[in-house]
């Protein structure tokens, strides 16, 4: 059996598994729009487990000691790529603990921005941020970057908040009448 029979009883599965779980009948044609919710953010998932191995130098080792921070942020865009991927997957599974993980995923996702663009803003050392559109020079990008990083990180900030806000607050049938 080679790679082709392989791939195609691989998809058959997942097609099956896929259909018993949104209770769709395996013997109808799937839509674009399901191949894409399936296809799509797999890939991405896919794309966060492979940078997260680069991030534990699982295929490229480091030729010389890596800076501060490097395999941090190359672990938080693996996350965010990962988390995001399956979260997205989960979305189209519906039911209670689909959504409930999907949220979680989605939390991990706006922390995890949210650190990037805080380094961004605030970390050490020179970052060569630049865009067509900085004509006044390296010092004045360096700094209208890392301002539009910072507000990058307040929206962030506060979306974290109102996700968590939103998780810890009871459901309305328990909130007292103000």
């Amino acid at each position: 059996m080679g790679v082709p029979e392989l791939a195609k009883l691989a998809l058959n599965a997942a097609r099956t598994k896929w259909c018993d779980a949104v209770e769709m009948d395996s013997d109808e044609p799937m839509s674009r729009a399901t191949v894409a919710t399936l296809v799509f953010p797999l890939l991405g998932a896919a794309i966060g487990a492979i940078i997260i191995l680069q991030g534990v130098f699982v295929f490229l080792p480091a030729s010389g000691p890596p800076r501060v921070g490097d395999r941090l942020l190359t672990l938080v865009i693996g996350a965010v790529f990962l988390c995001g991927g399956l979260g997205a997957t989960l979305t189209a599974l519906g039911g209670r603990w689909a959504k409930l993980v999907a949220s979680g995923m989605a939390l991990v996702v706006g922390l995890g921005l949210t650190t990037l663009f805080g380094w961004a803003a605030f970390g050490p050392g020179r970052h060569a941020i630049s865009s067509p559109f900085m004509v006044f020079g390296s010092k004045i990008a360096e700094a209208t970057g890392r301002g539009a990083f910072a507000v990058g990180a307040l929206l962030g900030a506060l979306l974290v908040a109102q996700m968590l806000r939103t998780w810890l607050r009871p459901p309305r049938s328990d909130r007292r009448a103000i």
